[in-house]
């Protein structure tokens, strides 16, 4: 399992609209890699996803099969405490914020 949080956004279906929720995206990872943000309060002004949007972007944990093919490699390619690169899926262009990495080996916790 993984848990992570997520800003999300939606670009609305054109090409200067896909462009800009991509360069808005790249800009706000930039600035959050740089410590120039901070992930909770850039995903509840930023995000387009209004489930996680009021949780500070959060997904909670979520096991692998559960979301998108893209999004999900990103997700469990990520270590603790990290950022990935922009990611896109048919939902938008994605920030994903590593919170935790939890392994289960004949269910002991070996996070």
């Amino acid at each position: 399992e993984v848990e992570v949080g997520q800003i999300v956004v939606k670009p609305e279906p054109s090409e200067i609209a896909n462009e800009f929720a991509y360069d808005l995206a790249t800009r706000l990872r930039e600035e959050l890699v740089r410590g120039e943000r901070e992930f909770c309060i850039t995903a509840s002004i930023y995000s387009d996803d209004g489930g996680t949007k009021d949780r500070c972007g959060s997904l909670g944990e979520f096991k692998r099969g559960t979301m998108v093919a893209s999004f999900e490699r990103a997700a469990f390619r990520l270590k603790k405490d990290s950022i990935s690169q922009v990611v896109k899926s048919d939902f938008g262009y994605h920030i994903i914020d590593s919170v935790n990495h939890v392994r289960l080996l004949h269910g002991i916790n070996c996070s």
